[in-house]
């Protein structure tokens, strides 16, 4: 084989290598566009995930708060708790002395039941019954029945101005526990108090 060209073939070589030259940059320029069209792309879902990084922290601080919410609506029901605890021992005590005043004035009562009967059938029996012990006995009782009411009163009025309190306490306590139960994560802080209860009575 002649290792040398011929001038044809030599011609015919340079005519090719001046037509791939003449392409080169139709080539470049498509590469380019290539290129240019993924940064395009890049650009674009760098754009969205910046978009979704700031949903994410929106959504986030929104979870922060309605985890602030829960704690203060949790501390306001431990409050509301604390008042309604207090108004129902107040209530206990004061039905606790009504009831030590009432059991006294049964005693009283029980006591001089009979010096009462006594008086009831109006005549000569009646008188010739009376002794200076009954009749002592009888001023006694009518001498203590204005203390005992005096006592009694204010246990009772005490006890009946309790019980608006007591309403709006407890309609507070239902407005709290329907808000904590509609907020996200309400049951599972249920189930964790119910087991701390739990292991505490353990």
């Amino acid at each position: 084989m002649n290792p040398f060209l011929g001038p044809r073939r030599l011609v015919g070589l340079g005519v090719r290598t001046a037509q791939e030259l003449a392409r080169a940059p139709e080539h470049v320029k498509a590469v380019l566009d290539d290129v240019n069209d993924l940064v395009r792309r890049a650009r674009r879902l760098l754009d969205r995930a910046d978009l979704i990084a700031v949903r994410l922290e929106h959504k986030i601080a929104e979870l922060d708060g309605i985890a602030a919410e829960s704690q203060t609506l949790v501390h306001d029901g431990r409050e509301v708790a604390d008042t309604a605890n207090g108004i129902a021992a107040a209530a206990a005590g004061t039905r606790d002395l009504a009831q030590e005043q009432v059991l006294r004035l049964r005693g009283l009562l029980d006591l001089y039941q009979p010096v009462l009967e006594s008086l009831a059938p109006l005549g000569s029996e009646a008188a010739k019954a009376l002794n200076p012990a009954h009749v002592r006995g009888l001023a006694t009782l009518l001498n203590e029945l204005p203390n005992l009411v005096d006592r009694l009163e204010p246990a009772l009025e005490g006890m009946g101005g309790m019980i608006p309190e007591m309403r709006e306490v407890t309609d507070r306590m239902d407005n709290v526990g329907q808000v904590v139960e509609g907020l996200p994560g309400a049951k599972l802080l249920r189930r964790r108090g119910q087991a701390r209860e739990e292991q505490q009575d353990i």
